[in-house]
């Protein structure tokens, strides 16, 4: 994947300290003495509305939260450099593509001379920028540093010669366009075996693990045929919701927030979630279900008590009817996700109501043979989860090496000539 590169022949010390040395030929400016702030204000609805993300820089919208009008948004030319000012320091800026308009508080430059555009959008996005725009922000906290177009123009900009500009711009869209393609193509294939395990859950917890065992109809459209020696009942039945609240803040139980559940999977994923108000009680073996936009099938069997967003349904099996986690994995199942998410209410933040999920109809073998399908459900789930991650570790891999190719480039500790 790697590839060795010649290096400048000779470098000089730059005379800005977190710059260090450079091409001896490359020179230093101030962004101010390159860029100028464009202020044309739209007098039109008829405008492509932009955003700009940290992860992508600038793109065309796709947000629903948007001012009424778009009268007084910012234009942007395609090669304007449109800047964040409140997420400068984590890489919200970039180079636009497109012709449109941004939100006033984003700050619009255009070049004031021939200079690569797309050079300087690499440039700007490395980590040595970020941090530099970090340093040139104001205010007290993190969450409220700006970088205003004084303190941009203060930023010293690293300049290569335009003929140089433009093919370290060029090498890198090359470069970066495969690194990109073979991310993709390892993202397909985790997309892939995420499908395989959620089909192999929807079998297991509907059909078995008997290919030949004899069927009967459940009488449930979601269900289907199920093994003959099967029953069905309904989920008030086997699982009761537990209703205790607690305060959040200051709880020394630990909380669960949405955030913390992966989608389809249940698996728990660490975060630092902040919690305020009333939350939902779980004690070990509970199963939590989030109500909130049931499509993301956030289902999570509890380990240990806690407690949880009010967004989750926490469920108590009954024992002697329901293993709690072939229950976790009925809930989870494709099937039962699409029926649920089938009956939600509200448009923007849709829920599932709770009344609706005691009623539906679970398909229940016999606890001995909840027991086996769990366990095979389990060991068939880690080998596609060690697949996924192997998959996730080599695109971490290929998004460090393209940070690093990126930043070896623009900053001259590659040659290029």
């Amino acid at each position: 994947m790697k590839t060795t590169y010649k290096q400048y022949e000779e470098y000089k010390d730059s005379g800005i300290d977190w710059l260090g040395e450079v091409p001896s030929h490359w020179e230093v400016r101030k962004s101010k003495h390159l860029w100028k702030e464009n202020i044309d204000l739209s007098d039109s609805e008829d405008e492509l509305l932009l955003s700009v993300s940290q992860y992508t820089g600038v793109n065309v919208s796709q947000s629903e939260s948007r001012g009424s009008t778009l009268i007084g948004y910012k234009r942007v030319k395609k090669d304007n450099l449109v800047i964040n000012i409140m997420l400068a320091w984590l890489g919200g800026l970039g180079l636009s593509s497109e012709i449109g308009v941004v939100s006033p508080a984003y700050a619009v430059y255009q070049l004031k001379q021939e200079h690569s555009a797309k050079y300087l959008h690499y440039l700007y996005r490395t980590k040595l920028y970020l941090d530099e725009f970090a340093r040139k922000s104001k205010g007290v906290v993190p969450s409220r540093w700006r970088m205003y177009t004084e303190d941009f123009g203060q930023v010293f900009t690293l300049l290569p010669p335009l003929t140089e500009q433009q093919r370290i711009a060029d090498f890198l869209d090359q470069k970066t366009s495969n690194i990109d393609k073979a991310i993709a193509q390892k993202e397909e294939l985790i997309a892939l075996l995420n499908e395989r395990k959620q089909i192999l859950i929807n079998k297991a917890v509907t059909r078995g693990l008997d290919e030949n065992a004899p069927l009967k109809d459940s009488g449930v459209k979601w269900i289907g045929e199920i093994p003959e020696h099967w029953e069905v009942r309904k989920l008030e039945y086997c699982a009761k919701i537990v209703s205790t609240k607690m305060e959040a803040k200051n709880n020394e139980l630990p909380y669960l927030g949405m955030e913390n559940i992966e989608s389809k999977t249940g698996r728990f994923i660490e975060t630092e979630s902040e919690a305020e108000g009333l939350a939902n009680y779980f004690d070990k073996d509970n199963v939590l279900f989030g109500k909130l936009r049931p499509y993301l099938a956030k289902v999570y069997l509890a380990i240990d008590k806690g407690i949880c967003s009010s967004e989750f349904l926490v469920y108590e099996t009954s024992k002697s009817i329901v293993n709690p986690t072939h229950f976790k994995n009925i809930l989870l199942s494709a099937s039962f996700i699409q029926l649920i998410d089938s009956s939600t209410y509200g448009s923007k933040m849709p829920r599932a109501n709770a009344d609706y999920i005691g009623n539906q109809e679970l398909p229940l073998p016999p606890l001995s043979e909840q027991q086996q399908i769990a366990t095979f459900i389990e060991e068939q789930s880690t080998k596609i989860d060690q697949a996924i991650t192997q998959k996730e570790e080599e695109i971490n891999l290929l998004k460090e090496y393209k940070s690093s190719l990126i930043d070896s480039a623009v900053r001259g500790k590659i040659c290029l000539v």
